[in-house]
């Protein structure tokens, strides 16, 4: 190849490295089901991710000052206490706000009105969420998630909003425990309705969980269809493989792996659906999805990311081979740190001298 050639295939496995990237964060979330589309931050997001927060009301608009009546979290105020934040949103005196910062010196952020019904609802989540201690088991956190299934599709959006946020984080492994509540019936009409694109994935998901021979004809259905997109193939994959096992995964390594007319956000789909079920470890064996990491290992060798820290978490170096010669390439630059975080973890021979 002529340096031309080169320079540009190297351009080429630089970008597709730098998107994979992109693409893997916005999915990835501690050990969250990786298939499950959040769209955007809900209010009881905010105020879990603040240091503080309350409901407070308006005293002095022109001056912005507000006095705390109702604290949320958060042990550097007290109630009665006034406190100065500007906004352009400000709805009168007689409607409270919630407010939060991030840190103790941040400017408060005015968020919205909270009725008696979030607030009620903001301070369950709140309390349940500080009694879960810092690694939970499964059942704990199934517990925990279960408290927000009742609020899936709540006629309130904010509630509604943060209970599907909630949900779509879990773990798949929660997911599996908690869904056999759901009625598949329900599900399918939230899929099919128009207004609900944004939380399909997750809803999907819970299908392929709760549902039985029906539920794959129609999933079946929908991947042949119009219901794959970007957005919830990668469910549609994963809930197939839930309902019929190492099928699923073998029409993945056929079709989309070794397939070159896929495209990117295809193959992420697809492996993502892969991840899904090596970190539960349930209908399909994580020894099973290895195997397919092997296979992806071998024909998408730049998609190698996806499944670095998978393989370290899951104690698996068969992997540790491969990463060393990526490593001595150089092709893969920005997968450097991430290489040399698995090779140090790696317990064989060989590796740990890089």
């Amino acid at each position: 190849m002529n340096d031309k050639g080169s320079h540009s295939s190297r351009s080429n496995i630089a970008w597709l490295g730098v998107a994979v990237l992109t693409i893997v964060a916005a999915a990835t979330s501690a050990h969250a089901c990786f298939v499950c589309v959040v769209p955007y931050q809900s209010i009881l997001d905010k105020v879990e991710t603040s240091n503080e927060a309350m409901i407070a009301s308006a005293v002095n608009k022109q001056q912005s000052t507000w006095n705390v009546v109702r604290i949320i979290r958060g042990p550097n105020i007290e109630v009665g206490q006034i406190v100065t934040a500007n906004s352009d949103r400000v709805m009168g005196s007689d409607q409270s706000q919630l407010l939060w910062r991030a840190k103790p010196d941040d400017p408060w952020i005015i968020e919205s009105h909270v009725d008696q019904e979030l607030l009620e609802f903001l301070n369950a989540a709140v309390a349940l969420s500080s009694k879960l201690p810092d690694q939970p088991t499964v059942r704990q956190q199934s517990q925990y998630y279960r408290f927000f299934l009742q609020y899936l599709e709540h006629t309130h959006p904010q509630i509604s909003d943060s209970a599907y946020n909630k949900i779509a984080r879990a773990p798949y492994e929660v997911l599996r425990q908690i869904a056999t509540e759901l009625d598949p019936d329900q599900l399918l009409a939230w899929i099919e309705n128009p207004s609900e694109q944004t939380r399909r994935s997750l809803y999907i998901t819970l299908l392929g969980i709760c549902g039985g021979e029906r539920e794959l004809a129609t999933i079946n259905r929908w991947i042949d269809g119009d219901q794959q997109t970007t957005e919830n193939l990668g469910a549609l994959l994963a809930a197939r493989a839930e309902l019929s096992g190492e099928e699923t995964i073998r029409l993945i390594e056929t079709s989309y792996l070794p397939n070159r007319e896929r495209t990117l956000s295809e193959l992420i789909a697809a492996i993502n659906a892969l991840r899904v079920h090596g970190q539960a470890d349930g209908k399909v064996s994580r020894a099973r999805i290895l195997a397919s990491f092997q296979l992806l290992m071998r024909e998408r060798p730049a998609l190698v990311e996806m499944i670095i820290e998978d393989c370290a978490r899951w104690e698996d170096w068969s992997i540790a081979p491969k990463l060393m010669e990526i490593y001595a390439s150089g092709n893969q630059p920005w997968n450097n740190a991430m290489i040399l975080k698995y090779l140090g973890a790696c317990p064989l021979p060989g590796p740990n001298s890089l």
